[in-house]
């Protein structure tokens, strides 16, 4: 039970972590992750002795991790890429550990076999944790994939040294003819056990799905529990790596997805959002675990050598230099083509501290150094292993840290990924095929006019590339306002429930973000939560009770908006009378057979009712954006804000009135249209016409409109 409640408050840590890193993206998300485990060890409990066997942390952490990996590289990469491969993983990686391991001996004074074990835990690198520290700088697109192909690997390199060297302390013994043998026989039998592991799972998955066996929670969770079983058969089977053994399983993995694309289409989807998921969890479970770690290792030399922990933290700071000179060396001087391929021409200097910059320690350090064992063979403590920890510690934090303040300095920005010109060029020719799939639909005249008309809306959207800043500037500030208006007039009864939930459709997939957001959410959708209730309870009751709790909620409907109408504005009172006679239309229409025949006329009426709490909306909302748009033009603070403020609010507007001023016929030529749009899209970067950049910035924008247009089909329906 201990183990279980620990585990649910470290991913009530992740969540937390999670959700601070996306209100605050410029400090990685590994960072908020270990701030949580340093908290949650230093709150009174328990919690900071939570242990996890270190075979277990191999088997059930990285092992899946490292699949993972293996899963987005491409076996053609491998091939073509074998010798770089070789010597920034293997190579590499063993000259760092000598040199650590002799230079960690003569400071510290250890025996070898520990000191070449701590070098082989701080030497692997994260591209993950890479990717979170480089977001906002344009890498050299050589040197990143120097860097994705080295930690793909080197994992791998530095938990066989490691292995190793656990012999060596275990037994006292060390040969190198022995030991490189046994690393050739673990590295390269892991290898063939993966390949031939990986196919035999691709083989069977496939099969299955070939005699329809696609059911995907079996699916899924063949594919989830590979990696441990390719993991625990060879390593504690065969004898080989299963580090290495799950890498290449992970690569097998992406040729299967690549065809997988194509027979199961859905299946493919789940599978990398699922892959996805555990990953992200995988990686939090261990940077929280590091700030347990952490806080335990610092008390625990607190309590025994008082400040015997500050040395610790400058060997760390050592290590972590001394890594950055041999990395820098080896790539500034390197003279072999198979080196030579990462860096541009001209730039070997710059490109070189990059990569030394760029070698990032992250989960596999740390777990690595987690899964030291507590005793040795002979039941002895394992010496020095909160040092080691420790000293993990500090090169990982030192590795995050250090690129976040130095790359953005000695590399470009990011560039936005088109120009202004490129989207005005591609934003026309998209609407104007969709317009063509309209005049070539059989619909009424009058219907092609109005979809065309709305179409033709589509042309402002573009106007959102001029200034992107701007523009999130703006929405975040309408946004913001608008909320406001909304929980005004809901605290003051000004709003009805059509209206609330109205709203809470339009908010849900708003950008407006932080505390306030959340809670503002929480609020509208409470709502939502009753009415869903209701409709739960009158699935399990009898028709003729299931009849008489909907009149019974119609009766009541009427009598809260007759209480309520007195207290409305004039001009908002005809509008609630209207809706109140249409529930009592649709209350007499129910209570009789023949009626019942006739409710299908009173879908337009329902459509009049989402309508007005559109308008109900916009006579809250449209007069507090307009006096804050206001506020900021007689400030003349920021001209471009208003500007951008005043065209979305019309574009929000129109968009909203145009879909539900459409009838079901022009909803359907709307959305073969729309269609269309997106089949331009899909031309474009199939011809190469559209970068991938340009076709997300179109597709986000068809997808907004098909959304739209379906939500309303939906609360018509209902």
């Amino acid at each position: 039970m201990d183990i279980l409640f620990g585990m649910v408050v470290i991913l009530i840590a992740i969540i937390v972590a999670n959700f601070l890193s996306q209100l605050m993206p410029k400090i990685p998300k590994a960072f908020w992750q270990i701030l949580g485990g340093v908290i949650l060890a230093l709150i009174p409990g328990s919690l900071h002795q939570i242990r996890l066997e270190p075979d277990l942390f191999l088997m059930l952490v990285i092992a899946p991790l490292l699949f993972y990996e293996g899963q987005h590289t491409n076996a053609s990469v491998l091939s073509k890429n074998f010798s770089s491969i070789i010597r920034l993983a293997g190579v590499l990686a063993v000259l760092t550990v000598v040199i650590l391991g002799f230079t960690e001996q003569s400071l510290l004074h250890w025996v070898l076999p520990l000191t070449v074990a701590l070098a082989a835990i701080v030497t692997p690198t994260d591209a993950t944790a890479l990717d979170s520290v480089t977001s906002g700088v344009e890498m050299p697109s050589g040197i990143k994939r120097a860097l994705n192909l080295e930690s793909l690997f080197n994992d791998a390199s530095g938990l066989v040294i490691l292995e190793l060297a656990l012999l060596w302390l275990n037994t006292g013994h060390f040969s190198f003819l022995s030991g490189f043998k046994e690393f050739l026989v673990a590295a390269f039998g892991g290898a063939i056990v993966g390949l031939v592991l990986g196919m035999f799972v691709v083989w069977l998955r496939q099969n299955l799905i070939r005699f329809q066996l696609d059911d995907y929670t079996a699916q899924i969770l063949i594919q989830v529990i590979s990696p441990i079983a390719i993991y625990l058969i060879a390593e504690h089977y065969l004898h080989v790596s299963g580090i290495i053994a799950v890498v290449i399983a992970g690569v097998v993995h992406n040729e299967e997805r690549s065809r997988l694309q194509f027979i199961s289409a859905k299946l493919s989807n789940l599978s990398n959002q699922v892959w996805e998921m555990i990953s992200q969890v995988l990686n939090g479970i261990v940077f929280v675990l590091l700030g347990l770690e952490l806080v335990r290792v610092v008390q625990t030399f607190i309590h025994t050598t008082g400040n015997g922990w500050i040395p610790m933290v400058g060997v760390g700071i050592l290590m972590y230099l001394i890594m950055l000179a041999v990395r820098f060396l080896s790539m500034a001087f390197s003279r072999r083509e198979d080196v030579q391929r990462f860096i541009d021409k001209g730039e070997q200097k710059k490109d070189a501290f990059v990569f030394a910059i760029g070698g990032v320690h992250g989960a596999m350090t740390m777990a690595m150094a987690l899964s030291l064992p507590y005793t040795l063979n002979n039941g002895n403590a394992f010496p020095y292993r909160d040092n080691i920890l420790l000293i993990a510690t500090v090169v990982i934090i030192l590795s995050l840290v250090v690129p976040l303040f130095v790359l953005p300095r000695v590399l470009p920005a990011v560039e936005p990924e088109f120009e202004t010109e490129d989207f005005d060029k591609a934003h026309l020719e998209m609407i104007s095929q969709g317009m063509d799939a309209v005049e070539d639909s059989s619909a009424a005249p009058q219907v092609k006019q109005q979809v065309t008309r709305q179409l033709q809306s589509q042309l402002g959207y573009g106007e959102e590339q001029l200034d992107r800043d701007v523009w999130e500037q703006a929405a975040n500030r309408m946004q913001k306002v608008s909320n406001q208006a909304v929980e005004d007039a809901m605290d003051t009864d000004q709003l009805s429930s059509d209206a609330a939930m109205f709203y809470q459709r339009m908010s849900h997939n708003s950008r407006n973000g932080g505390w306030r957001g959340l809670q503002h959410r929480a609020r509208v959708f409470w709502h939502k939560l009753e009415q869903l209730q209701m409709h739960w309870v009158d699935q399990h009751v009898s028709s003729e009770r299931r009849k008489k709790r909907k009149q019974a909620r119609i009766e009541k409907y009427i009598q809260r908006e007759l209480k309520h109408l007195k207290h409305l504005p004039a001009d908002q009172q005809e509008a609630v009378k209207a809706r109140i006679n249409e529930q009592r239309e649709y209350l007499a229409l129910d209570t009789t057979e023949d009626g019942r025949k006739d409710l299908k006329k009173l879908k337009q009426k329902q459509r009049e009712r989402w309508s007005s709490a559109m308008k109900e909306i916009q006579k809250v909302v449209d007069p507090a954006v307009e006096t804050d748009i206001q506020s900021i033009e007689q400030a003349g603070d920021d001209p471009r804000l208003a500007v951008a403020m005043r065209n979305m609010q019309i574009r929000q507007q129109n968009a909203i009135q145009n879909s539900f001023d459409s009838d079901v016929a022009e909803q359907e030529v709307m959305m073969d249209a729309l269609q269309a749009e997106l089949q331009y899209i899909q031309d474009g970067r199939e011809n190469g016409s559209l970068n991938s950049g340009l076709a997300k910035a179109l597709y986000d924008e068809v997808n907004a409109a098909q959304s739209l247009v379906l939500a309303i089909e939906k609360e018509e329906e209902e």
